[in-house]
């Protein structure tokens, strides 16, 4: 993440953050001058690393799959200069054609990106049929030709664009079976001995290898063997000796040596040899405990590698993702990167009643003083994750900051929380432990505050595959109230209007229940929308209801007619996705009244929030981000806050659309209390000592360590400034 991205390279310094990945790293590429290294992650982005110095150049987000990483060298090096990328609001005129109503295994964009390939699954499947690999023009979205195929799985562009090449399945193995973009007709097949761990074209496109496990007499796969086809007729030109080792720990390269080195991770250790004689070119220690991504430089000067590594902290151990860069002749670590063992993403957000803002939610909350820009209060779970690693216990503030909420330790059956606890937010002693009801419990979901923070209401997870219900509770007793009936179908949102005498749950059939409280009778449904609800809101004066849809929709609903009394488009409506049959993703995300009553705010996944005249659904502003937006609170002066993808905390003037200012908060390490940074657009901040590590400069092609403009912006003085605007 970094405090501005723009078009071109500036002649003032730009902060950039040295965020660590998170996740899964997919994909590696150098720029074609060895400058840039491009890397892929399952945090949803392009990190743009400086192959002399080690320092993070530029983060943009990853954008709409399948068009998600540059495919040449040189895209990577334009990628760096301009720092221009598609992202998820646009598709730099590429046609992603309409999958509605299909199942998509995968999509793929040839590297002109002049044609998009993706394969459907046909019904009924079965073996021998049931695929079609379809191509079509990226910029028309014209389907020029289909083919049936019996297997899932990717197909694969040449690096020329002349050649794709797909899975097939034999009745004596795996296979490959070329075709010709131009036109479908179908080139040579490659016929497997062995289970297929991974194939790619060399770098010219004139060549395929195929890397295959061999299983040895106990049935293990112990070791593998690579051999190289011609392309289009594959006809075998070379095969390597049996490569010893887990095929999953072997990774064949394409490189200046001829594509013909392959690494394997074994005992501790990273081994390159060639591969068609086996000799061992180097040998270097190494603490990935995988191997998940590796390539080599154009020019063969550097090999970058990614996996995972065990970290232990004082609480826990967590599997991080590590990057690293070496000398490719010699192996000799140059530098490494570790990363987060979650993938960074929007962070909850809350205004309390006396001005502070509440950020987190996952094992550790933050109190943040809007008057200085600093936290003042780290809260962290009394216990932490058990061995459900997945499963780390949520907690928050009452909206008066006096009580926290966490999930109750996870249960061993279940894997998930069996309950919430109440806990004094002072001393951390448990006031109340809520019970949630039993019949088809899986775990407890998210909460919901009333305003006043009397009632208490929270979703239900359960064993039945899109059902769900909700729970309400006094706050003060701890006891659950009865009623609140008529649900089944998953809970996406629940809020209590201003007075908290009504309650409004939505659900992802697109229905909206409303109930009175404290009594949970069922007031009312609000039906006849196919399209999946994300959030609702009441309006301050109580007379309306506000639901933001998956289709990009806010609907003003009529509570005493229970009719929609007025309708616009926010938001980019949810695409189709391209992996999962009928399941949409994105939309509307979050929306928010201001506390006056007068802004309607809302957020999606398109990389914006916009400011609407609460009247008349004018639009005021909107408020551009690089990530998806995915909370909102309006703070009591009338500041408002968004929570985006990149994990960042923005500050926004409502009535000019002015940015004011961005909080963060960075990884710690042993002995260190929480690490934060807080700065303004202008690159002027406050942070605590631990995160000079993650601060750097970008300034025109160069990228400088946090020491050379520290003097100049680290101005606290500066950052209240901004903070105080009215």
């Amino acid at each position: 993440m970094c405090a501005a991205l723009r078009a071109q390279p500036s002649a003032q310094p730009e902060l950039v953050l040295q965020l660590p990945h998170g996740g899964f790293i997919g994909a590696l590429r150098f720029s074609a001058d060895d400058k840039t290294l491009a890397v892929c992650g399952q945090d949803d982005t392009i990190r743009l690393w400086d192959v002399e110095t080690g320092l993070l150049y530029r983060t943009l987000p990853k954008g709409d799959r399948p068009y998600s990483f540059p495919r040449t060298a040189q895209g990577v090096q334009s990628l760096r200069a301009s720092g221009a990328w598609r992202g998820r609001s646009a598709l730099n005129g590429i046609v992603l054609p309409n999958s509605d109503g299909e199942i998509i295994n995968d999509i793929t964009l040839s590297p002109d990106e002049r044609f998009v390939a993706r394969v459907r699954e046909e019904k009924p499947s079965g073996y021998g049929r049931g695929f079609t690999v379809i191509v079509s023009d990226a910029k028309s979205g014209k389907v020029l030709w289909k083919r049936l195929v019996n297997f899932q799985g990717g197909a694969l562009f040449s690096p020329t664009g002349q050649w794709l090449v797909k899975l097939t399945n034999e009745r004596t193995g795996n296979g490959l079976q070329f075709f010709r973009v131009a036109d479908g007709q179908p080139g040579g097949k490659v016929r497997l001995n062995g289970g297929l761990v991974k194939y790619a074209f060399s770098t010219d496109g004139k060549s395929l290898y195929t890397q295959v496990s061999i299983v040895n007499a106990k049935g293990e796969h112990s070791s593998s063997r690579v051999q190289f086809w011609s392309v289009p007729d594959a006809k075998l030109i070379g095969a390597s000796a049996e490569l010893k080792g887990n095929p999953v720990d072997t990774m064949v390269l394409p490189s200046s040596r001829g594509g013909r080195v392959y690494l394997i991770r074994t005992h501790g250790s990273l081994v390159a040899r060639e591969t068609l004689t086996g000799r061992t070119l180097w040998q270097q220690k190494v603490v990935l405990g995988n191997l998940q991504a590796a390539e080599f430089s154009d020019d063969g000067r550097f090999l970058a590698t990614a996996g995972y590594v065990w970290k232990m902290p004082a609480e826990e151990s967590s599997e991080c993702v590590a990057l690293e860069l070496r000398d490719a002749h010699s192996g000799r670590l140059l530098w490494e990167r570790d990363g987060s063992p979650d993938s960074w993403g929007a962070v909850g957000i809350t205004a309390l009643d006396d001005g502070r803002l509440q950020t987190g939610g996952s094992g550790g909350l933050r109190l943040w003083n809007m008057a200085t820009g600093q936290p003042e209060t780290l809260w962290r779970a009394p216990l932490p994750r058990t061995a459900a690693r997945d499963q780390p216990r949520k907690i928050g503030y009452s909206p008066d900051g006096k009580t926290v909420i966490q999930t109750a330790p996870i249960s061993e059956r279940t894997r998930m929380p069996a309950g919430w606890e109440l806990r004094d937010a002072a001393s951390g002693e448990v006031r109340a432990t809520l019970k949630v009801p039993t019949g088809g419990f899986v775990g407890a979901g998210s909460y919901y505050f009333s305003p006043s923070g009397r009632y208490l209401a929270v979703t239900i997870w359960t064993d039945v595959e899109g059902s769900g219900s909700f729970g309400v509770f006094d706050t003060q007793s701890g006891k659950g109230i009865k009623g609140f009936a008529s649900q089944g179908v998953s809970v996406s949102d629940i809020a209590f209007s201003r007075d908290e005498k009504l309650l409004a749950s939505a659900h992802i059939d697109g229905t909206v229940n409303l109930f009175t409280v404290p009594d949970g009778t069922l007031l009312g449904r609000l039906l006849g929308v196919k399209s999946p609800v994300n959030t609702v809101a009441f309006a301050p004066a109580g007379t309306t209801l506000v639901g933001g849809y998956a289709d990009g929709m806010v609907r003003v609903w009529n509570l005493q007619t229970q009719e929609i009394a007025s309708q616009w488009q926010a938001h980019r409506s949810a695409l189709p996705s391209p992996y999962h049959d009928g399941l949409r993703e994105g939309g509307l995300w979050k929306e928010t009244f201001s506390p006056d009553g007068t802004l309607l705010a809302t957020c999606g996944v398109d990389g914006t929030a916009k400011i609407w005249d609460a009247q008349n659904g004018a639009l005021k502003a909107t408020l551009a981000h690089d990530f998806a937006v995915k909370g909102l609170a309006f703070l009591p002066n009338g500041t408002l806050t968004s929570s985006a993808d990149d994990g960042g905390i923005r500050l926004w003037n409502p009535h000019t659309g002015k940015l004011l200012a961005t909080l963060v908060t960075l990884p710690s390490q042993a002995g260190e209390e929480g690490n934060w940074i807080a700065f303004t657009p202008e690159g002027f901040y406050d942070a605590t000592p631990g995160a000079d590590r993650f601060i750097a400069w970008r300034m025109g092609d160069k990228v400088l360590p946090a020491a050379a403009f520290t003097g100049r912006f680290h101005r606290p003085d500066l950052l209240r400034a901004a903070l105080s605007e009215k």
